[in-house]
């Protein structure tokens, strides 16, 4: 079901809930450093500068929802007998505004009715993508065990909904972890692209990560490759590291 088709008392409540989750995460998003070819400087915001663009976003669309949700539960209390106090949070009162959400649907003021049901539809989906922001999805360049499937399999990390599985991109089926750890046996050796594809981060990164543990190698200049079993293990570390168990 489409957000456009939810009903406004969903949205209402998945509103509510990914406010929480928004109010609970860190002001900044913590970037991974991706490794920038020799030439001519691109648009990359100065040192200290994105970090000023995210704590403005997250501030200014908390702000937005705790107005709008403070305007819904005046409206109610205002129009409706017996519903009490106003609540004391932004989640609360989104609730109590779910739980009214067919008054809401059916007001007698069409403008009113209107830019109610957008506002809500707009709010859950800037809540949704600020919930998201820390996410990153890694490319495991594995194809789906599904022969008819044309999709790969991705490990997302520093998410709310991390479980630790790979996930297919195509058909949404999953690996568990205790599978996925022993693929590392299919090939020996990987290319630096192909590690930095697992972890998440730049090449150069992984020439310096290898480096400072000493990975297993073979070939030299282009032609290195790194054991499979030692990328694997940085993996894994790095997903315990940001909270996957």
């Amino acid at each position: 079901m489409s957000l456009d088709t939810l009903p406004l008392s969903l949205v209402l409540d998945e509103t509510a809930t990914t406010y929480e989750t928004v109010a609970a995460l860190p002001t900044v998003v913590e970037r991974v450093a991706v490794a920038r070819l020799a030439g001519k400087p691109g648009s990359k915001p100065p040192p200290g500068a994105a970090d000023l663009l995210d704590a403005d976003e997250y501030h200014r669309g908390l702000a937005a929802v705790d107005e709008w949700a403070l305007f819904l539960a005046h409206v109610l209390l205002d129009e409706l007998d017996g519903l009490g106090a106003l609540p004391d949070t932004t989640p609360s009162r989104l609730r109590l505004a779910s739980r009214w959400a067919e008054h809401l649907e059916h007001h007698g003021d069409a403008h009113l009715r209107y830019a109610i049901g957008l506002d809500a539809r707009e709010h859950l989906l800037t809540l949704r993508r600020l919930s998201k922001r820390g996410t990153r999805v890694v490319r495991t360049a594995s194809l789906c065990l599904d022969t008819a499937c044309r999709g790969e399999y991705v490990a997302t990390i520093t998410g709310p909904e991390v479980d630790g599985d790979l996930v297919c991109s195509g058909c949404g089926s999953r690996i568990p972890r205790e599978q996925w750890q022993r693929w590392g046996s299919r090939t020996e050796w990987v290319t630096p692209e192909h590690a930095a594809h697992l972890l998440g981060v730049s090449r150069v990164a992984v020439w310096q990560r290898a480096a400072r543990e000493g990975w297993r190698r073979t070939g030299t200049r282009r032609e290195v490759r790194y054991h499979r079993e030692d990328v694997l293990g940085a993996t894994v570390s790095a997903m315990q590291g940001t909270g996957v168990s």
